[in-house]
């Protein structure tokens, strides 16, 4: 004898064709097979109902707490927004950074000036990359005042 299931006939007990005198008065033949006889009984048949109904549970009470999640995820989506820009540009900020230590590209004095400006910058990436036409740039970072030119 053995317990079995299928989506079928749900919960079953299976016993060969052999064994089919001894199986008690209790079981109720559900199916039969070629080589096999499947039964039920009360209590198989409680036990099913029981998990297909905490199976059913489970899953809404999952879509419950997912759907709770969507709508706390709503509410706070600017803030999200603001964070994955914040993250974006700091991984954006390292890559440059992380190249320009690479290329030796780095100013070890402390800055504590406004601002930071520079006329045709650039020389470097003409002799690091000869093959692209690259025209020298002016750039201007401010903290609180105007560039001036």
């Amino acid at each position: 004898m053995k317990v079995g299931y299928n989506r079928v006939h749900g919960y079953y007990i299976e016993t060969s064709k052999a064994a089919k005198g001894d199986v008690p008065e209790e079981y109720i033949r559900r199916q039969t097979l070629k080589n096999a006889e499947r039964y039920i009984t009360p209590a198989l048949k409680t036990f099913e109902e029981d998990a297909l109904r905490s199976q059913s549970k489970s899953l809404q009470l999952e879509r419950q707490l997912f759907g709770d999640l969507l709508i706390k995820l709503a509410r706070e989506a600017a803030l999200l927004r603001r964070a994955c820009y914040a993250i974006a540009q700091t991984d954006v900020l390292a890559c440059l950074a992380e190249r320009a230590y690479a290329l030796g590209l780095i100013h070890r004095v402390l800055w504590t000036a406004g601002a930071l400006s520079s006329n045709k910058a650039g020389t470097r990436w003409l002799k690091t990359a000869p093959l692209t036409p690259l025209l020298p740039m002016t750039y201007c970072f401010r903290l609180s005042k105007a560039c001036s030119s």
